[in-house]
């Protein structure tokens, strides 16, 4: 069984084609929110939700799988999704079940080290292009800015 986005699900999508071939009963589980989702996430919270290259025009999945030959199915209903998985399973070859969601964008996890609370930003003390390291929380800078010239690191 597969869980992914549709952003995700474009990517291999081809491979439905192999699995009705060789017969393999795979289930992927498609949620569908029309866009590639991390990268969205990304760009909402680090560039003002100026968006390039992240909103999607989705085929339906669910016909998409039936024109490789493959069992379609396509729920709208949170309580339709038990059932729909359970009939998935039952089959002895591939079957895409797509689910319609909104976006959601929860908060970022934690970055590992705490790196995630450092910011780069151009100051009057830098060049205006390239700033020093700037930090947004409390301690000193992290290990892995440490020794760097800010010239060399990127603005953000």
């Amino acid at each position: 069984m597969s869980l992914q986005g549709d952003g995700g699900f474009l990517y291999t999508s081809q491979e439905i084609n192999t699995a009705v071939r060789w017969r393999i009963p795979l289930v992927s589980i498609v949620l569908n929110n029309s866009c590639h989702g991390a990268e969205k996430a990304q760009q909402q919270r680090h560039f003002g939700a100026r968006y390039i290259g992240v909103d999607l025009v989705n085929p339906r999945f669910d016909k998409l799988a039936e024109v490789y030959g493959a069992r379609g199915m396509y729920v709208q209903r949170p309580e339709e999704i038990g059932d729909a998985v359970k009939e998935a399973l039952a089959r002895n070859g591939p079957v895409v079940i797509e689910i319609p969601v909104a976006e959601h964008f929860p908060p970022a996890a934690p970055t590992p080290g705490g790196a995630g609370r450092y910011r780069l930003a151009a100051s009057a003390a830098g060049r205006a292009d390239r700033g020093p390291v700037t930090r947004s929380g409390d301690g000193p800078p992290h290990p892995w800015l440490q020794g760097i010239p800010s010239s060399e690191l990127p603005v953000r």
